[in-house]
Order: C-alpha cells, then sequence, then structure tokens
C-alpha cells in the first residue's frame, strides 16, 4: 500500500508540476472471473463493478489514471446433471480495488491502460450448493496486489466503454493440504478477472 501510494503520489504530482489538467469521472459494469487454484475452471462467476476515477495527460498520447471502486470476484463451479455431477461450488469475494494505470492514447478515441492494483478485502463466502459458509482455515489474505491491462474506446461526447484483464500476482490463500508443491503457485490460489465497464468523462479543459 505505501508502495502504492508513493507511485500515484510521483505519477500525479508530476502532471501537476507539468500543469496539466486533471479529468474525473465514473464507471460500472459486469466482473467475469475464476479464482486460479481452486479447480473451479472457467470464467463462470459474475459479478459487478463500479466507482470513480482521475487521469491526467502527462505527455502527449500519454497520461496516468487512478481509480477507486468496488470489485465483486470470485469463482463458480456449476453442477452438471447430464453427466451425474449435481454439486455446485465457489467463492464469492468483495473488494475495494485501487488500479494506478498508464494510458497510451492510440488515437483521438482508442485507449490501452496498463499498470499495478491493490485490492482491499471486504468480506468473502465460500458457496456450496447455494449454502455460503466462512472461510477460515486458512483465511483470506486482506490485500490482493496485482496487475491490469486494457482497452477502451471513449467518444467526444464523454462516454466510453473498456474491457480490461487482472490477476494477482501475490496469493489471496493458501490451501490447508496443498500436497506436492512444484511451482510457486501450487496449493495458492489467485484472483483472474475480466471487466467490462461503461462509463463518463467529465472534461477539466
Amino acid at each position: 500500500m505505501r508502495l502504492l501510494a508513493l507511485i500515484c503520489c510521483l505519477c500525479l504530482g508530476g502532471a501537476l508540476q507539468a500543469q496539466q489538467v486533471f479529468d474525473a469521472g465514473v464507471y460500472g459494469g459486469i466482473i467475469t472471473s475464476q479464482v486460479n487454484g481452486d479447480n473451479a475452471k472457467g470464467f463462470n462467476k459474475i459479478g459487478f463493478t463500479g466507482g470513480g476515477f482521475v487521469r491526467a495527460n502527462l505527455f502527449e498520447g500519454l497520461g496516468v489514471r487512478m481509480e477507486i471502486g468496488y470489485a465483486g470476484k470470485g469463482s463458480r463451479r456449476p453442477s452438471d446433471p447430464d453427466n451425474g455431477d449435481y454439486s455446485s461450488w465457489g467463492y464469492t469475494f468483495h473488494y475495494v480495488d485501487v488500479p494506478i494505470l498508464i494510458e497510451f492514447t492510440m488515437s483521438s478515441s482508442l485507449m490501452i491502460d496498463v499498470g499495478p492494483y491493490v485490492g482491499y478485502l471486504i468480506s468473502s463466502q465460500g458457496l456450496f450448493d447455494g449454502a455460503e459458509y466462512d472461510i477460515v482455515d486458512p483465511p483470506m489474505e486482506n490485500i490482493d496486489a496485482g496487475i491490469a491491462g486494457g482497452i477502451g474506446y471513449e467518444f467526444s461526447s464523454g462516454l466510453f466503454f473498456m474491457s480490461r484483464y487482472s490477476m494477482s500476482v501475490i496469493p489471496i490463500r493458501n490451501f490447508p493440504d496443498p500436497g506436492n508443491l512444484t511451482t510457486y503457485w501450487d496449493g495458492r490460489m489467485a484472483n483472474i478477472a475480466i471487466h467490462f465497464t461503461l462509463g463518463y468523462v467529465i472534461n477539466g479543459d
């Protein structure tokens, strides 16, 4: 968190020194997600996201964007009655995410962004056949740190849409019995998500 705050201060401080104009805006949409390491493969979990952001152009075609908002992540392994499997299970995670992204303007409207994010866990539940249970052994980590990158299109009216991919770079939870570990991620869980958002920019010019 301290490193993230330092990066934010350096980037936004540089923009202020260059006397650049800030834009602000809001966004909302859906997230499809899975949890690497829980054996529930596929982006079957649907969650919601929403929040606000500020951004500043540092140079022509290059800017920095800081967001803060809610992100619903997790996983879902649906039942498969056709093959005699009637059990469903997964996880539901509620985060406050703070991405700090470098934004490249490829044309007057096309945008590409990439950078780190830090998420703070608000709450978490495990799901089995529709029943919720607390995740206690081992517990969830409070912090989800990762990387994100996406592509978007902004209209002259200020409306925009964006698609973004994000994934954890540190584990969000260990397994009680990880078994034989051959790689760093064996026995550990990580968030992987695809975000689809619509938003509106208030131009600072």
